[in-house]
């Protein structure tokens, strides 16, 4: 398909997706997440592209969605759900904002590089509405529920920094090197096994959502199924 919000930039078995309206700091309406929907998807069965990198072009991540746009605030649960099951790490790069939805979109990535100046932040209680692609379950499930709710209820932003300390953030660098950070960790994971690292993402996202029992069964079946035939293990089928 033709992409108008969505830059799609290839390099060696490497694609970076740019959300592109600047103009908004890619607030994320309902034609670029069907875009992303669409480009995710591609990426699923494109064996040249072996990492996936996600950034906003212009001065932010990204603000995500607009106040009354409803067809958008119903997308994100679909959207961050295509990046989480995409066989392949992805690497969110974020500069500037990452606010409410733009915010849901970094946690659904593998990944998360970030500028020194860049803010995660919510605006469900000022926007009057409530999150949609999962941000009051993940968050506090990823940094505790006090400090989730000071993010999610009073607003309060979070500076990369104290994101790296709480761990929501891979690596924080300054913006002129945030590029190269990137880079690098799409390198380094170029050099693995890549059956291996999809196979691994998806399980580790998998094995969140069970209890610690079920989720060790699911590792050992996926580990024996991956002795015979890795690759192709139906990891999502296993109850």
């Amino acid at each position: 398909m033709a992409y108008k919000y969505l830059l799609i930039e290839r390099g060696e078995r490497l694609v970076k997706l740019v959300l592109n309206r600047p103009r908004v700091h890619n607030a994320l309406h309902a034609p670029l997440l069907r875009e992303l929907k669409a480009a995710l998807k591609e990426l699923g069965h494109d064996e040249a592209c072996a990492v996936v990198l996600l950034a906003g072009r212009g001065k932010a991540f990204s603000v995500g969605v607009a106040k009354d746009d409803h067809r958008a605030q119903e997308m994100m649960a679909e959207v961050t759900a295509g990046v989480e099951a995409l066989e392949k790490p992805v690497i969110a790069v974020g500069h500037g904002l990452a606010v409410g939805a733009g915010l849901e979109l970094a946690l659904a990535c593998d990944f998360i590089i970030a500028a020194e100046q860049a803010f995660l932040a919510d605006d469900s209680a000022s926007s009057g509405r409530l999150p949609a692609g999962g941000l009051s379950q993940k968050l506090p499930r990823l940094i505790g529920s006090f400090k989730a709710k000071e993010v999610l209820l009073a607003g309060q932003p979070l500076p990369a920094l104290e994101a790296r300390c709480l761990g929501l953030v891979n690596e924080v660098v300054d913006e002129e090197g945030l590029e190269a950070a990137s880079l690098d960790l799409a390198q380094r994971l170029l050099s693995l096994d890549q059956r291996v690292v999809g196979r691994l993402k998806l399980l580790i996202n998998q094995g969140l959502k069970l209890d610690l029992e079920r989720a060790l069964l699911l590792e050992r079946i996926e580990s024996l199924h991956s002795q015979h035939q890795l690759e192709g293990p139906a990891l999502y089928h296993h109850h």
